[in-house]
């Protein structure tokens, strides 16, 4: 899960990153087209997100976890 300086949250099931399954790419960015990203602090960039919702600018945090107990 990332959360922005911007009010916002992501939420990225297992299954979409999984290797075995969705694969998909979910890349932290700290530079864009060579130059840094200083100004707008770090994204979050999903490529092949198709309406692009969840590029989301200046992360604040990342938290990794079970909202659910789902695993419990």
């Amino acid at each position: 899960m990332e959360t922005s300086a911007v009010p916002g949250l992501v939420r990225l099931s297992w299954g979409e990153i999984d290797p075995e399954f969705g694969n998909a790419a979910v890349l932290p960015a700290v530079a864009m087209d060579c130059r840094d990203l200083d100004g707008q602090g770090p994204h979050l960039v999903v490529p092949g997100d198709r309406c692009g919702a969840r590029h989301i600018s200046r992360v604040a945090a990342v938290r990794v976890g079970d909202d659910d107990g789902l695993w419990r």
